[in-house]
């Protein structure tokens, strides 16, 4: 899935309330339990963005992995979205972002 900011926006256009959050570490899984931590109480979110910046080594279980953190921190009917950045710089390490709206 290809996302640019018009796509993000109109996601969290009327969302409520936005968390964000972002964490590195040497696995998704670690890195997407920094992000969702960072966040906060992110359980009543009904939308989830969510970003894994990895260098080219990156497999799609690893991928997997990281959104399944947040979505079960999230809302169980939340709609959750994510997409990934290579970036060849993060050889060994992995960066995820989480952005969590509330619908205050």
């Amino acid at each position: 899935m290809n996302l640019d900011i018009e796509d993000i926006t109109e996601i969290l256009r009327d969302a409520g309330t936005v968390y964000f959050g972002t964490g590195v570490a040497e696995d998704s899984r670690t890195a997407a339990k920094k992000a969702v931590k960072m966040c906060g109480d992110i359980n009543r979110a009904k939308r989830v963005l969510i970003n894994v910046t990895a260098g080219t080594e990156i497999v799609l279980a690893e991928l997997s992995e990281a959104s399944y953190v947040a979505e079960r921190a999230a809302d169980p009917e939340a709609q959750v979205i994510w997409g990934h950045v290579i970036d060849e710089g993060m050889s060994d390490s992995v960066r995820v972002s989480v952005f969590a709206a509330m619908f205050d």
